[in-house]
């Protein structure tokens, strides 16, 4: 799992640096999976380990733990650093409201609130003047955390039904997507497609993740059959109204489990610390910071260089000076 969630770490940056920088670097997985494929990853790993330890205490302590310090340190750190990129002096800068504004929303989870320092990315070079666009998705992946538990009871006192109880979770989802995407159509409100990748919409995929671990015994055995139908379907999925809605969380999240636990190439890799998180922290300040040095006049091989080398510098200090460190004190 540690080589997939590199990959899709890796999809997530060059997604968002096509985005920033209007330029095309090609990647083979289309960006619209990256997010769908995270949330399956973390069902299959999450769900599943409260569901066997019942401990309220240790399960939220271990997500604070390795969420919350990286997570925090980014925010703060990037809020310093940007008095220098921003157009007003230090003096006004640091006593704006907006300022505080921003640490606040984003210190909560509400990162659409305030997405913006004062006076920062705000010239003409820049496609969006957020400072870290990729945190919106924090706030589900803590909704998903909190939903655990209340499913987990329900999941333990009708064991019976464990098949209808992912089937109702999963369909809810994608019922709660099809609606959202009937009234933006009928109405045009932004704000339609805003609700539809929030948690409800999310959902799917990680409750697919969950459900997938507790057939992974059969996932296993019939690999190939399991395998060809995602493809099948995936092939197929242009020609089915409303694929994207429907079939792909399932589609999606075959895949991305099947890769995961099929074989063991990835073994040598996940003997190591994984920093896929906190690549995820950090990419999207840094493309913003090469655009204000003038990356956007640099060659396409040398923003490259720059993304992914100070990026990964960021990811392994975060994880060794931070992350590992918290892990360590409060775990």
């Amino acid at each position: 799992m540690d080589v997939v969630r590199y990959y899709l770490a890796t999809c997530v940056i060059i997604a968002h640096l096509n985005a920033l920088t209007g330029f095309d670097f090609y990647w083979p997985t289309p960006g619209s999976i990256r997010v769908g494929a995270f949330f399956t990853i973390s069902g299959f790993l999450v769900y599943p380990s409260f569901f066997r330890k019942n401990n309220l205490g240790q399960y939220f302590r271990s997500r604070v733990v390795r969420i919350m310090p990286p997570y925090i340190v980014v925010i703060l750190l990037f809020s310093l650093l940007l008095v220098f990129a921003s157009t007003l002096a230090p003096q006004q800068y640091f006593l704006s409201a907006d300022y505080w504004k921003y640490l606040l929303a984003n210190l909560s989870y509400l990162n659409f609130l305030q997405p913006d320092l004062p006076g920062v990315f705000t010239e003409e070079q820049f496609n969006s003047s957020a400072v870290n666009g990729s945190l919106w998705t924090m706030k589900i992946e803590w909704l998903m955390y909190l939903s655990v538990p209340i499913i987990a009871l329900i999941h333990r006192r009708f064991q019976n039904k464990f098949n209808l109880i992912f089937a109702l979770l999963i369909g809810g989802s994608i019922a709660y997507r099809l609606v959202m995407y009937y009234l933006y159509v009928e109405s045009g409100n932004e704000m339609y497609r805003i609700l539809d990748r929030q948690f409800f919409g999310q959902a799917s995929y990680f409750y697919f993740g969950a459900y997938l671990y507790f057939i992974k015994d059969k996932l296993i055995k019939y690999k190939w059959l399991f395998l060809s139908v995602a493809l099948f379907l995936w092939a197929i999925g242009s020609y089915i109204p409303l694929y994207h809605f429907t079939l792909k969380p399932l589609v999606v999240s075959l895949v991305t489990i099947w890769v995961c636990i099929v074989g063991n190439w990835g073994k040598y890799i996940s003997r190591h610390d994984n920093v896929s998180y906190d690549l995820y922290l950090y990419h999207f300040p840094v493309i913003q910071l090469g655009i204000y040095c003038g990356m956007l006049e640099w060659q396409p091989w040398l923003i490259l260089l720059y993304v992914f080398g100070v990026t990964t510098t960021c990811a392994i200090l975060s994880w060794n000076l931070v992350g590992k460190r918290c892990k360590r004190l409060l775990s």
